[in-house]
């Protein structure tokens, strides 16, 4: 540190390699009256020192005098510029340090266990192994370098300090980190770039490209790996999905992949399990693990917990003693229990055979709670069973907000004409049960008759979308 580096510390500059000083200049407020009364001042108390020098009669020396003089001169020097506002503008040249940029890998594998530092101490991660290793060496590369540090987060970088440096992404993209480097203006002014990794699950891509880049813009790469030779073994478990919501009396279904790495032929052991209730497995599997890239699927069905509302699973993989990480050991999902029946909202054109079987059939059910709106002939309705429609007499619901009271709805015998007496909410009508099934996930059963599929002209209608199948004009289908 020069004595510039120094003065400019005193003055708040701190964190700044002082060159030298580029240039100095004094300037008084523009418009201001203060020179002039500066120019009398100094006059003033020039006089003052002279006549004080010549006429001082203590005993003092010739030698002193003359330096009590210059310090009176001084003073009132001082004084004349404070009171003027003169200003004194000193531009400093500084010594711009390196630019580097630290990057650290934060998959899962770095919270594997690597074996104890130097000294004896017991093993730690290799994600420690890092902050450790930064938390002794970042001092020292900060007084040659302006060094930033960043962590991996996919495939881009985040800010982040040495508190926040945690292992939580399933997969890293380095080569796509560095790419986002280069274009996102990072890499201006950048001399290196550190990178801590192990190398394990990283996305493999051409790491040749990007370090040739970053050659060319002047960038040294400096790849520190981090872990030991041996082999990596993980296993851990991901794509855990099941339905939104489940009724209280049917069963939960979920799907899961477990993925591994080096762990062919180990046997590995899912388990499900109420976040709230850990101690109590709801269902479990074993499985054999192969050698396959795209993971093994798996599917358990277990009764729901107990209760109403909102239950949050957990998915858990266990029992292969070679498994190095524990953080994908297990994922999380929630589920909707309802405890209540299913409101069925059955139509159909006219009493027929199929009708009265159908209502049968879904009547006896506890489960099922059905609406049956019946077109009579004259253009009347017949509702029977209870009912969430405001004016059932009207026949089908002509507003969104009813039909979406029922969780299913079933279409028999009927065509694109009978959904109203009048053809004014026909169109409506329909819209809504499209936005029924496709918006809300209500579920749409369509029968078969003579009135039904291209019999009942829902060609070009919102609801050809809706079928699995392509309609056929009258005469060219079954039904």
């Amino acid at each position: 540190m020069n004595i510039l580096t120094w003065i400019a510390g005193l003055f708040g500059m701190r964190g700044s390699d002082i060159a030298g000083i580029r240039h100095v200049s004094l300037r008084l407020p523009s418009g201001s009256a203060l020179p002039a009364i500066l120019a009398g001042v100094i006059l003033v108390g020039g006089l003052i020192a002279i006549v004080s020098y010549v006429r001082t009669t203590e005993p003092i020396r010739r030698r002193k005098r003359l330096v009590f003089a210059c310090v009176r001169l001084l003073v009132y020097l001082l004084l004349a510029a404070f009171l003027s506002g003169l200003v004194l503008d000193v531009e400093l040249a500084t010594a711009e340090k390196p630019r580097a940029l630290v990057l650290v890998d934060n998959t899962l594998s770095m919270t594997a266990q690597t074996s104890g530092q130097a000294g004896g101490q017991a093993p730690v991660s290799r994600m420690e192994h890092v902050r450790d290793t930064l938390r002794r060496s970042l001092g020292d590369l900060q007084r040659k370098r302006s060094v930033r540090l960043r962590l991996l987060d996919g495939a881009t970088i985040r800010e982040a300090d040495l508190a926040e440096l945690e292992a939580t992404a399933t997969r890293t993209d380095i080569p796509s980190a560095l790419n986002a480097v280069l274009r996102d203006g990072t890499a201006a002014g950048l001399s290196e770039i550190v990178l801590f990794t192990d190398g394990r699950n990283t996305v493999a891509a051409n790491y040749k490209t990007a370090s040739v880049a970053l050659r060319e813009r002047g960038v040294r790469l400096y790849p520190l790996i981090v872990g030991e030779a041996r082999d990596f073994k993980d296993v851990g478990i991901g794509a855990v999905r099941t339905a939104p919501y489940c009724r209280a009396f049917d069963r939960i279904v979920i799907a899961y992949t477990i993925h591994h790495q080096e762990c062919a032929g180990a046997r590995a052991k899912v388990e499900v399990f109420d976040a709230d209730k850990p101690e109590r497995i709801l269902a479990n599997a074993e499985h054999v693990l192969t050698a396959s890239p795209a993971g093994q699927h798996g599917v358990l069905a277990l009764d729901p917990p107990v209760r109403s509302g909102v239950v949050r699973l957990v998915v858990r993989v266990s029992g292969v003693a070679e498994d190095m990480v524990e953080g994908n050991n297990q994922a999380t999902l929630h589920t909707l229990i309802v405890n209540e029946p299913i409101k069925v909202l059955y139509v159909d054109s006219f009493p027929r055979p199929e009708f009265r079987h159908v209502k049968m059939s879904l009547g006896q059910d506890p489960n099922i709670a059905l609406t049956a709106l019946n077109r009579m002939p004259g253009g009347s309705w017949l509702l029977q069973g209870p009912s969430l429609l405001e004016n059932p007499e009207k026949g089908f619901p002509v507003e969104i907000g009813e039909l979406l009271k029922y969780d299913v709805l079933v279409l028999g015998s009927i065509s694109h004409g009978y959904f109203s007496a009048d053809d004014r909410f026909e169109e409506r009508k329909l819209n809504n049960i499209a936005r029924f099934v496709s918006g809300r996930g209500g579920g749409l059963i369509v029968l078969g008759g003579v009135r039904s599929y291209g019999h009942g002209q829902y060609q070009g209608s919102p609801l050809e979308p809706l079928f699995p199948f392509e309609l056929l004009e009258p005469g060219k289908e079954p039904f």
